[in-house]
């Protein structure tokens, strides 16, 4: 017996030539599948839907209505596609029909779909075809043609980026960093909050749209590097698509840090000089410095000579002056010397940044009386 094979029934309106009608923006589409005999056994007929055209539209789930549930569609047996994929990547959907339901058109559903091309419309054909059992031969088919409205720019489904960049590479005591955040796309939510930071804060931020600015000032006394950048899903483009950057280069600025302060502490073999005696002095600085000198000590009651040494240790002679009872006093003013990421020292008033010494260099008169 002869089977008159499968209906497909339009169930939203078509254009001139008849195509079902999509579009770029997700609007959609339906039609109904039904057969048009009843199987001749009890095995299932399996309707298969193929040629949808992945990169224009998607097949997408319906759940019945308790109408047609009442009409005999059982749980297991919905009346909506089961999306598969095929190994060549081709989605199918696959409909299921038997003796109870073989007349009860199921509902298919195609949603448009963008590819972010303006490549005008595309037209494509959806088959269904019926497997060989129930009684139906598997040669059974019916088809129907959709045509996909091309929207150039319809939907963006594009993540927005951001690129932090720096006016610096490198910061010590006093200075800051002017940092840019430019953004791939506007985005009208992106705030100081959105920005992690550490190693210092962020201050002065001010920006619109896609063009952002922001100042970044190290913590004092600190060898940590500066680390600025934003996390995922921190900011979102017009669209609501949240940036998903956070492990890309440029989303990160590293700055390298160095706002502590050298120090010196100076020391004396001795104490107390008398005539004749001078004092080796010892001059340690807490970071190497490539500018310190001999001019950089501050001396009273006497003078320096045999100035030696590098990096962080260094040594002098203190020589009293003659015929004196005025104490020798060596110290190292402010900003005297710097270190090696130019942090000037700043310690003058620093108990071990002086050095003391009680002198005495008087001599006895030791002539005797005469008597005129």
């Amino acid at each position: 017996v002869p089977f008159s094979g499968i209906s497909i029934i339009p169930t939203a309106p078509r254009d001139s030539e008849g195509n079902l009608q999509t579009a770029e923006d997700g609007s959609s589409t339906s039609f109904k599948v039904k057969l048009n005999q009843a199987p001749l056994t009890n095995e299932d007929v399996v309707v298969t839907l193929s040629g949808l055209d992945s990169k224009e539209g998607s097949f997408f789930t319906y759940q019945p209505s308790s109408e047609q549930r009442s009409l005999g569609l059982s749980q297991d047996k919905p009346a909506s596609p089961v999306i598969t994929r095929k190994k060549d990547g081709q989605t199918t959907a696959t409909l299921i029909f038997n003796r109870t339901n073989w007349d009860i058109p199921q509902d298919v559903f195609i949603a448009g779909v963008a590819d972010e091309v303006d490549d005008n419309n595309k037209t494509y054909t959806i088959q269904a075809s019926a497997s060989n059992s129930g009684g139906y031969q598997g040669t059974e088919v019916a088809s129907i043609s959709i045509v996909n409205s091309n929207i150039d720019g319809a939907l963006d489904n594009t993540a927005p980026t951001i690129a932090i960049g720096s006016d610096v590479t490198s910061l010590r005591t006093g200075e800051t960093a002017t940092l840019s955040f430019s953004l791939s796309e506007p985005s009208s939510d992106f705030t100081v909050d959105d920005i992690s930071v550490s190693g210092g804060a962020i201050s002065s931020f001010s920006g619109s749209g896609s063009s952002f600015t922001a100042t970044f000032t190290p913590n004092t006394n600190s060898t940590t590097n500066g680390v600025i950048s934003v996390k995922n899903s921190a900011f979102q483009d017009a669209a609501g698509n949240p940036n998903q950057d956070e492990n890309d280069a440029d989303n990160t600025v590293t700055l390298s840090v160095d706002t502590v302060l050298p120090t010196i502490s100076i020391s004396s073999n001795l104490q107390s000089l008398s005539a004749g005696e001078t004092a080796t002095l010892s001059f340690s600085l807490s970071e190497p410095s490539s500018d310190f000198t001999v001019d950089d000590a501050s001396v009273s009651g006497g003078s320096l000579s045999n100035f030696s040494g590098s990096g962080s240790s260094y040594t002098a002679t203190f020589t009293p002056n003659t015929n004196s009872t005025s104490d020798g006093i060596i110290l190292v003013q402010n900003a005297a010397f710097h270190d090696a990421a130019g942090n000037p020292n700043q310690d003058e008033n620093d108990a071990d940044n002086t050095v003391t010494l009680t002198v005495d260099t008087t001599i006895a008169d030791t002539t005797p009386p005469t008597i005129a």
